[in-house]
């Protein structure tokens, strides 16, 4: 089945929602097949870990990096869509296919915390866990 990605329909990727909540291009990378990237980190806080998308450069005067809280940033947003490059960066281009992960399909955003990430797939009417390593793909995930 085809979908269509346009632009409309597309919503905001994430790194245009990091940048809209003062992130600065330097903080993101830009080696590699579908730039630009972030780095995805554990963070110690009173309620336990918590995942966080991190800079990908360490910030000039400290040695900590910019970060932001995964589930803060994504509390604004009801669904994420991953994009087939997405896919193929991190883990190759059939990996999608053997393993029937929703590619470009709007998933319904569900519970994120370091043991899992669960989005719940409409149109196979199951939950799907998202794994960690596309979640660097800052330019490839999209959100509304």
């Amino acid at each position: 089945m085809e979908y269509n990605d346009s632009k409309a329909d597309n919503g905001t990727t994430l790194f245009e929602t990091l940048l809209a909540n003062g992130w600065e291009r330097f903080n993101f990378g830009y080696d590699g097949p579908f730039p630009p990237y972030l780095r995805v980190g554990v963070g110690i806080t009173l309620d336990g870990l918590v995942l966080q998308f991190q800079s990908f450069i360490r910030d000039r005067f400290f040695v900590t990096r910019t970060t932001v809280a995964m589930t803060v940033h994504l509390r604004g947003f009801r669904e994420i869509k991953f994009t087939k490059e997405a896919c193929e960066d991190a883990f190759g281009r059939a990996w999608a296919g053997s393993n029937g992960f929703p590619v470009g399909r709007w998933l319904q955003l569900r519970q994120f915390s370091v043991q899992q990430r669960l989005v719940w797939d409409p149109i196979d009417q199951r939950l799907v866990n998202v794994p960690l390593e596309l979640l660097p793909m800052a330019g490839q995930i999209l959100l509304k």
